[in-house]
């Protein structure tokens, strides 16, 4: 069919009814155009969406092997659901082109299958974000009071607390998403336009709320950066009075220049970290290795970059969807799903693969976040934690000596039980040794 009339092809399509057979005919070679095809007139590109699927497979098995080999539970889990879930979603779109002789561009499940996985699976890495808040505090809170200060909340919102409202929003916002989704497909499949339009908007409410709890996130973490590696340094400074040592004019006041991003830059190479403090940073980075290093140093920098650029991907799914549903103008052309969607969260899956969690910190490096977190919570689980961090909050009494006199009891009592276990083990060799040597004395004796 060298000439296609799409408005013969309407007319024909209208007349056939639910004669699906008929309708495929009319359109065979043009389905992009048929009253059934999901992608509005649209034939998804099969070379982009191999690559794209390809690219996210690639970052899950990476994820995958590091997870493995660090066990790093809750970084892991939820970055590889993320990572799986884009895969599977650019797999729907190349489902529905792989026949589309045989109208595969009318397969709703295909079609549903792309549109959820993409949009919903970033709320994963989302809670994988939030959960790193806590680690980058307790990295460079080096005691209580520390942290407190360094909490853009101070005192009131505890590491825990904060990334737990945070996380919880994400769950929210998945629901509310999942949701949206779940009345959608269901509209989909019977073709119900009012269920449709009511689905899509529920999905609009759910990533409204994503998009503002990100946005929201990005300054508080961004501020919890500068108190770290700028507002300590200047602090430093201003309470030594070290301007002309450091070079550091005295119009940079700890207070102000966070409203001064041109200056960290200045701030950061003027003062060495460790001049601050004797102990400004938690772990044990001298078994670092160079490259290592450099990741460590670069890391927080890392987490704000590739979670900047999820927030301009969600964005443009928000502004996506509330164009007119899965008839708008954005969501009927790739080359914004390209340029918009599949572009950040590829930056920002790659950078997250260079800064995989166990290549930052290592097992010591783990292993001594694990124990800085049980040392900050007094041996407490987490959900007796939070409640404490509850009461900080609602500004309730916290029996502080007993909290810290409990946990040097259990200490002792570990350390002691610790003891007896080494202490038996040696003479348990002792005995094996000398059994040993009288065998062999035995066996020499014969």
């Amino acid at each position: 069919m060298s000439s296609f009339n799409k408005t013969a092809a309407e007319i024909a399509a209208l007349q056939a009814g639910t004669n699906y057979t008929l309708i495929a005919e009319i359109y065979k070679g043009h389905e992009q155009w048929s009253p059934q095809a999901m992608y509005s007139g649209e034939i998804p590109n099969i070379v982009f969406n191999a690559i794209a699927m390809s690219v996210f497979f690639v970052f899950f098995f990476w994820q995958l092997f590091f997870y493995i080999k660090f066990r790093n539970s809750t970084y892991g889990i939820t970055t590889l659901l993320h990572l799986i879930g884009q895969a599977i979603g650019y797999l729907g779109r190349l489902l529905s082109v792989a026949n589309i002789s045989g109208l595969s561009l009318n397969n709703k499940n295909y079609f549903l299958l792309q549109f959820c996985c993409l949009t919903i699976s970033p709320n994963f890495y989302n809670a994988a974000v939030y959960s790193e808040y806590r680690n980058i505090i307790y990295t460079y809170g080096t005691s209580k009071e520390k942290v407190s200060k360094l909490s853009v909340f101070g005192k009131s919102f505890q590491p825990l607390l904060l990334s737990s409202c945070f996380i919880i929003s994400d769950i929210t916002c998945l629901v509310i998403q999942g949701l949206g989704g779940g009345v959608e497909g269901t509209s989909v499949t019977s073709s119900n336009a009012s269920g449709l339009k009511a689905g899509n908007n529920i999905f609009i409410a759910g990533l409204a709320c994503q998009t503002f709890s990100m946005s929201f996130f990005a300054i508080v973490y961004l501020k919890l950066c500068y108190n770290i590696f700028i507002r300590q340094r200047l602090e430093f400074v201003q309470a030594n009075n070290l301007h002309e040592k450091y070079n550091i004019p005295t119009s940079y006041s700890a207070g102000k220049s966070f409203f001064a991003p041109w200056r960290w830059y200045k701030i950061i190479n003027s003062v060495p970290f460790e001049n601050i403090d004797s102990k400004v940073i938690n772990l044990d980075t001298s078994r670092f290795t160079s490259y290592q290093k450099k990741l460590f140093d670069t890391y927080p920098a890392a987490i704000f970059v590739a979670f900047g650029l999820a927030v301009i991907r969600c964005i443009y799914r928000l502004i996506e969807l509330a164009d007119n549903g899965f008839n708008g103008f954005l969501i009927t052309h790739e080359h914004y799903l390209v340029s918009l969607d599949f572009v950040p969260l590829s930056l920002s899956g790659l950078i997250m693969c260079i800064y995989t969690q166990g290549l930052v910190y290592n097992k010591n490096g783990l292993k001594d976040l694990d124990s800085i977190r049980k040392a900050s919570y007094r041996g407490l689980g987490t959900w007796a934690e939070l409640a404490i961090e509850l009461r900080y909050f609602f500004g309730l009494k916290v029996d502080e000596e007993k909290l810290d006199n409990d946990y040097k009891i259990k200490l002792f009592q570990e350390d002691e039980s610790k003891f007896y276990v080494e202490n038996s083990e040696t003479v348990s060799l002792k005995d094996e040794i000398t059994d040993n040597a009288d065998n062999s004395k035995k066996l020499n004796f014969v």
